[in-house]
């Protein structure tokens, strides 16, 4: 019986795996440090623009960067040490993360939101997101497991 639970386990895994895609999966072969970067996807949208989003994996630590692909008409002001995102989950909680990335104006307003809580987003549906610059943009959610999708592909890497 429990060999059937390690083959059912063993090919859970690899099909997991085999959905990944990724930007960067290498391991230093100097430091052996282990680098993750899964493949840019679209993640939530507001009319026609459209906000993307990858996993950034750096041996045990995780990173969410979130992005507009520039576009100049698109204008929530500049990135700035109070910039945030809020995460609404299909249960009503809301959960919020700081920007991590450097206070920027360019075009792609592109935020870096440490993943300390990387079980938590694995297990809940995300259906809004608020984007907050200098003002705020609400979009909605186009697949509600992206991000949970992500975090283990950047978990299963290398």
């Amino acid at each position: 019986m429990s060999r059937f639970f390690i083959v059912a386990w063993l090919t859970l895994g690899i099909d997991a795996y085999a959905q990944c895609k990724y930007a960067k999966n290498e391991t230093d072969d100097f430091t052996g440090s282990r680098t993750t970067v899964t493949q840019p996807v679209t993640f939530a949208r507001y009319k026609l623009w459209n906000l993307k989003m990858y996993v950034f994996r750096s041996d045990s630590v995780y990173y969410l960067r979130l992005y507009f692909p520039t576009d100049k008409d698109f204008d929530l002001g500049c990135l700035t040490d109070r910039s945030y995102v809020s995460l609404k989950f299909a249960n009503g909680e809301v959960l919020t993360l700081r920007n991590r990335a450097a206070i920027s104006c360019d075009d792609t307003k592109a935020m870096l939101l440490y993943l300390d809580n990387r079980e938590h987003l694995k297990k809940n549906q995300i259906v809004k997101v608020r984007y907050s610059l200098e003002r705020s943009l609400d979009l909605n959610v186009i697949d509600p497991e992206s991000v949970s999708k992500a975090i283990t592909c950047a978990e299963l890497g290398m």
